[in-house]
């Protein structure tokens, strides 16, 4: 069934089906609900974590939308997605643009975005073109997968001092994992 590919377990199991080896039993990935009222559904708020050691090395931002995103976010919503279908479009890809120069300086995304581009991810693109995205949430995901080759490890790991600062630190970890560093 198309929906079960969505259901948090299917998800993880992928996730960890992809995992480097070297850092199975070490990182894991998780989805949390936070609640205030048992009964409202608005109450909600979903955290996906990354644990290294058991330590959080990643988290998504549950104060909603991104730095640049938001007002186009309040835009699509306005518009009629089948009336003014090119329209939505358009500004489906700004607001997708926008998030990824979000993502690319601040290293922060809510949970919709973020799992939307985890599913793209898992079932639709390859390592290759998560590495040469410019959507940081897939380079994420592609340094922790055993995909990812050591060769090619060596060539990202020579220039990470070009990544943004905060992503450095995946590549690291990945690193140490592998014995490089």
């Amino acid at each position: 069934m198309e929906r079960d590919k969505y259901m948090w377990s299917k998800t993880r199991k992928r996730l960890n089906n992809l995992l480097a080896g070297s850092l199975k039993g070490r990182l894991v990935y998780n989805h949390e609900v936070y609640t205030t009222n048992k009964y409202k559904y608005n109450s909600e708020m979903h955290v996906f974590y990354i644990y290294l050691d058991k330590q959080i090395i990643f988290a998504t931002n549950p104060l909603g939308e991104e730095k640049y995103s938001g007002e186009i976010s309040n835009m699509l919503k306005k518009v009629d997605k089948n009336e003014e279908f090119i329209l939505y479009k358009a500004l489906e890809k700004l607001h997708y643009s926008a998030l990824s120069k979000s993502i690319y300086e601040t290293g922060y995304i809510s949970i919709q975005p973020l799992m939307k581009y985890l599913h793209k991810y898992i079932y639709t693109i390859s390592i290759d073109e998560a590495l040469t995205s410019e959507n940081y949430i897939y380079h994420i995901f592609a340094i922790f997968d055993r995909r990812l080759g050591k060769r090619r490890l060596i060539e990202i790991v020579k220039n990470v001092d070009t990544e943004p600062e905060w992503f450095r630190k995946y590549v690291i970890i990945r690193a140490k994992a592998e014995g490089m560093i």
